[in-house]
């Protein structure tokens, strides 16, 4: 790396990555890019950083503090807690980039008594915002976000309940020159400042539906009320929060409460009843608030209100579909799936399990030590083969033997295939079954194959009749949506909201309920490579963070087509496959009366353990090492060719110049040779390899640490 000075943009960045790594020893670094307005991460192996991330792959403390200043900005690593001391380190984003409005009162507060605390403080990269940098104890109270109003608010890192991201370091007008002080209270700090009642009183604008009539019965009205919440993702924009406290406080009077507060408690930024409390006492009647209020909310999540002749059913009890019982339930599936039945059968609260605590259950795996009943996600760039090895990986589910695979499954089941390309996947089977010898008609009675269309949660979990249907032997077929994008009709990928109600809604009713496994395709984000083998969905979080088990799809640096497990829920004995490729090209008649040459692409999958991939990686590295030694030993025999023999100094010592005897001779020194080879010069290892190559190719006479090197052994004309 080359050293800047600290003036510099990339600089400042270092000379605050440095004190906070002298402050908090635990801390992890990663380095940032911007293009176009957009922060993009980066570990040590490639683009993206997530809590997923190994932590060798990030910065340490003592590696900043070692470092040259990088050519890019440092950044800091809060997906874990970064604990020193009884603290941990917080980290407040204040942003008012996107207002129009003067800065909040309470953020300017917040700038003076960061002063008084010694906080450390710097300007965030778009100059419209600061990073307040302290240590204070853990607090569950503290939410992930305060919204200020007027598009003004303070995102808090490094607590509980703090969302789990990576901060771009600026360095830029910072307060003080070291991070330290004393701890501080960070609620009482924001409390007195006025951060939180500034965000307790950004009340929400009022929409204005129409209220549905409710009937008499006050039961009735609370149940109605209850199904349309289960449609609502219980961790929505705050403002929409609070409107439903208000609607139901409003439509139900003081039984709202304990509505609101079930709900809530399902949500990641749920604070506790006494939260609830103090804002439901804080609630007055809202011009154009009513129950209708969130009723309207819940029809844009999909709720859709009973008529005279149907009942409002909640995503699960929409789909109990009473035939084809599913498969007994093992360790790898839910908690709630591999117990015993519910010991009360009373209607009030939630079912309730007796543990049996005597016996482990076994791993339920579609393949044997690999890939076990889960709700999976498989990500992977456009193009990188997703498809051509899910769909060998489901041949193998299906209980399909694929010659050169080492892959089984001790219970096969159908596959029902989602796909934006039926094209694709046939051409894929077909070729299958040409060159593997696998009858067509019983993979095309084990494949049900279904084109994707971009579907609404009620729309999508209509797919629960089809698992139904194509249950065999209780068993549960293998439910594929090939791809994420083109199945779920999301206006934004990237709302955690509107994803987590899919994800959800497919975890809820055809995972957990029909107890079925699910594999979603998806792409990765755009700052990721191929070759990235940590790279996760692009989207929101909630596809990597609901589902049970996480998978990319990668190219090692043999070009073979890889799968890898990330987040599992239980212990495989391997976690990646390999794909061998096999093209086959298949003649077929054009719509024109020509032959036409169909080239399809197929893959093998084997597994990879970790000594597998190690000793891939070793053959991987002297393949390389070989290719340099070619090409040194064939660049000294251009030079023999030209001038002849020709001397060389053998090592470090022995004399500067040749001996008498060969000082004659063209003389040739190691560096010239190891130019000529890219990667040589940065090896010690491979410089050696070389030189011991070319003792043993050449013709060598010795000199008095020099050496005359001749033609190659066994001609003149070639090494």
């Amino acid at each position: 790396m080359q050293i800047l000075p600290e003036n510099t943009e990339f600089g400042r960045s270092h000379k605050v990555a440095k004190m906070i790594a002298a402050a908090a020893p635990s801390a992890l670094f990663c380095t940032f890019t911007v293009t176009n307005g957009r922060k993009i991460p980066h570990n040590k192996r490639g683009t993206g950083v997530s809590e997923l991330t190994p932590k060798e792959h990030l910065y340490t403390a003592d590696e900043v503090l070692s470092m040259s200043t990088p050519q890019t900005y440092m950044g800091l690593c809060m997906h874990r807690p970064i604990t020193d001391r009884d603290e941990v380190l917080f980290v407040l984003d204040v942003d008012t980039k996107h207002s129009e409005s003067p800065t909040d009162i309470a953020i300017q507060s917040l700038g003076k008594r960061a002063k008084d605390h010694e906080l450390l403080t710097e300007r965030s990269i778009s100059t419209r915002g600061r990073h307040v940098f302290g240590f204070a104890r853990p607090d569950d109270s503290i939410l992930p976000k305060y919204n200020l109003g007027n598009r003004q608010e303070v995102e808090v890192f490094g607590m509980p309940k703090s969302p789990k991201k990576s901060l771009l370091l600026t360095g830029d007008m910072l307060t003080m020159d070291y991070l330290g002080g004393n701890p501080v209270n960070l609620k009482d700090l924001l409390d007195e400042v006025g951060i939180i009642k500034r965000h307790f009183d950004a009340f929400p604008k009022p929409i204005q539906p129409i209220a549905p009539r409710l009937s008499t019965n006050p039961d009735e009205d609370y149940r109605r009320a209850q199904e349309a919440l289960l449609c609502i993702d219980a961790d929505i924009d705050y403002n929409d929060w609070i409107m439903v406290g208000q609607a139901l406080q409003a439509g139900l009077g003081e039984a709202g409460f304990s509505l609101w507060d079930e709900w809530s408690s399902a949500g990641g930024k749920y604070s506790g009843t006494n939260d609830l409390e103090y804002h439901w006492r804080t609630f007055k009647p809202a011009k154009g608030v009513n129950i209708g209020s969130m009723f309207h909310l819940a029809k844009t999540y999909g709720y859709k209100p009973p008529t005279s002749s149907t009942k409002a059913l909640s995503a699960v009890e929409a789909f109990q579909i009473p035939t084809a019982p599913a498969a007994p339930a093992t360790a790898s599936q839910p908690v709630e799936d591999s117990q015993s039945p519910p010991v009360n059968t009373t209607p009030d609260g939630w079912p309730e399990h007796r543990l049996d605590l005597t016996k482990l259950q076994p791993v339920d795996y579609l393949v044997d030590g690999f890939l076990a009943h889960s709700l999976m996600i498989l990500a992977g760039m456009p193009a990188v083969g997703k498809t051509s090895g899910l769909i060998s990986m489901a041949m193998i589910i299906a209980g399909f033997s694929i010659p050169g695979s080492d892959l089984k499954t001790k219970n096969p089941r159908k596959i029902i295939y989602v796909t934006e390309d039926m094209h694709q996947v046939q051409t894929i089977l077909f070729a299958m079954c040409k060159h593997f010898q696998i009858d067509p008609d019983e993979v095309a009675d084990k494949f049900v194959m279904l084109e994707s269309k971009r579907s609404t949660v009620p729309e999508l979990l209509t797919l629960a009749h089809n698992v139904a249907r194509h249950t065999v032997n209780d068993t549960r077929p293998f439910l594929i949506l090939d791809t994420a994008n083109a199945t779920m009709a999301m206006e934004n990928e990237n709302d955690n909201s509107e994803a987590g109600t899919f994800i959800a809604a497919i975890k809820q009713t055809i995972y957990t309920q029909m107890r079925t496994p699910v594999a979603i395709i998806a792409h990765t984000p755009k700052g990721f490579n191929k070759s990235d083998e940590d790279a996760s969905a692009r989207g929101a979080s909630a596809f990597v963070g609901d589902v049970t088990l996480t998978s990319v799809m990668y190219v090692d640096a043999s070009d073979n087509r890889v799968i890898k497990l990330q987040k599992t829920r239980y212990e495989p004995q391997f976690r990646e496959i390999v794909f061998e490729s096999v093209t086959i090209d298949e003649p077929v008649i054009d719509p024109h009366g020509d032959i036409q040459t169909v080239r399809c692409r197929i893959s093998i999958p084997k597994s990879l353990s970790d000594t597998q991939k190690m000793s891939m990686q070793q053959q991987r590295q002297l393949d390389q090492d070989n290719d340099k030694i070619d090409k040194a030993c064939l660049y000294i025999q251009e030079t023999i060719n030209r001038h002849g023999p020709i001397a060389i100094k053998m090592g470090s010592g022995g004399a500067k110049n040749p001996p008498q005897e060969i000082a004659s001779l063209h003389r040739l020194v190691w560096a010239d040779v190891y130019a000529n080879v890219p990667g040589t010069s940065k090896s010690s290892d491979t410089r050696r390899a070389v030189r011991n190559a070319a003792y043993e190719r050449f013709a060598m006479t010795p000199f008095d640490g020099w050496c005359r090197l001749s033609s190659a052994m066994g001609g003149e004309s070639g090494v």
